[in-house]
């Protein structure tokens, strides 16, 4: 039969085919296992060492390698570069097979290890962790920077708002008492009596004054923020003005005690401009007074140091805690004060205190503690 024939023809082709590719194979990889063996015959440290460095080359890996060559059946290096850690090369990830065909070869790894991986890493990337890291402090600084601007802007609304309230509290009583005084006077009855016209008359002059002198604090601390301030320096008698105001204080105030005492055997005269030391003095009793608890004991001791003048003013009041100690002589700040509703103020006052006492090339301090009372302590020197 004719297919039969075909069919048998073709079989006997296919045949001879997959035997001709057979031979071809085994004669490749008996070549292959020749080069492998030859390979293996002529293996060199210097040979090796060439060819690993021109390979880490061409990968742009510019570094020091050690490496060796293993006999997985034996377990032992047959070949090992001079100087090589053989204990770090067995921990090294880094091992490929050069015997593909252990069928008929030694099965060998060649372990590669190296020594300064760690500077190589570094020199290879530092140009990049050093402006990841600028690039991180500048996100962290701006970050920071507005952070704190919106904690100041926070600050400074808060600061407003207080101001603004205590400022209108401030002039509301003194606007009251000469609206209600005024409005007394008009009364025809009134006016028949010399008595009352006195006593309103002299209601409107407190408040009036009142008024000025909260005026002039605004104004006097604006100026002040500006600089514009001159201190008309003269020689007086610190202790007599001190005496001038604790006195007129007594007779305004009943029930109060304030005692000042001198140790500096009547040397208390000094350079100092007098309107604003006035004005220091007052600031500092008035402070001592509005944060008494019920009985008011003030105490204004006088001493002299080699270089100048210490003053005192102590009181026996709520005191001031230690994180408010350091913010008092902040402009506008106001200790906060708990259930006391009745301590007025707009938070100018040490403000001010502090800006002419150091214009005067002096300093001021406070020692406080909670419910023991406080101790405002100012020097002036001699000049």
């Amino acid at each position: 039969d004719k297919n039969a024939v075909t069919a048998k023809k073709s079989k006997v082709d296919t045949l001879i085919f997959n035997k001709q590719h057979f031979i071809t194979e085994v004669i490749e990889e008996m070549t292959s296992l020749d080069e492998e063996r030859h390979f293996h015959n002529n293996l060199s440290e210097a040979y090796l060492d060439s060819m690993i460095s021109v390979e880490l080359n061409n990968s742009g890996i510019i570094t020091e390698c050690d490496f060796g060559i293993k006999d997985r059946i034996n377990n032992q290096f047959i070949l090992v570069k001079a100087g090589t850690n053989k204990v770090e090369l067995e921990k090294s990830k880094y091992s490929v097979s050069m015997s593909p065909h252990e069928i008929f070869t030694r099965p060998l790894n060649l372990m590669i290890y190296m020594p300064n991986k760690f500077k190589h890493l570094l020199k290879s990337t530092w140009l990049m962790l050093v402006l990841s890291m600028m690039f991180v402090g500048i996100i962290v600084a701006v970050y920071a920077k507005t952070l704190k601007m919106f904690l100041d802007q926070k600050k400074i609304t808060e600061v407003k708002n207080d101001l603004i309230n205590n400022i209108t509290h401030e002039f509301k009583t003194p606007i009251s008492s000469i609206a209600l005084a005024t409005e007394a006077l008009q009364e025809p009855q009134l006016r028949k009596q010399s008595n009352s016209i006195e006593r309103y008359s002299s209601i409107i002059t407190q408040e009036n004054n009142r008024l000025i002198k909260l005026v002039e604090n605004l104004l006097n601390t604006a100026a002040f923020e500006k600089s514009e301030i001159e201190l008309k320096k003269e020689r007086v008698n610190v202790y007599e003005i001190i005496n001038d105001i604790v006195l007129k204080l007594r007779e305004r105030m009943n029930g109060i005690s304030i005692i000042v005492s001198d140790s500096t055997n009547g040397s208390t005269n000094i350079n100092t401009d007098v309107f604003h030391f006035n004005n220091i003095m007052n600031n500092l009793i008035d402070n001592s007074i509005k944060y008494s608890k019920d009985v008011i004991e003030i105490s204004i001791k006088i001493s002299r140091t080699d270089e100048g003048l210490e003053i005192t003013v102590s009181d026996k009041g709520i005191g001031i805690s230690k994180s408010d100690q350091s913010k008092i002589f902040e402009t506008f700040y106001r200790v906060p004060t708990g259930n006391i509703h009745n301590v007025k103020g707009n938070g100018i006052g040490l403000s001010y205190v502090k800006k002419i006492v150091e214009a005067h090339r002096g300093w001021v301090k406070v020692n406080s503690k909670l419910g023991k009372g406080s101790s405002f302590i100012i020097y002036l020197p001699n000049e």
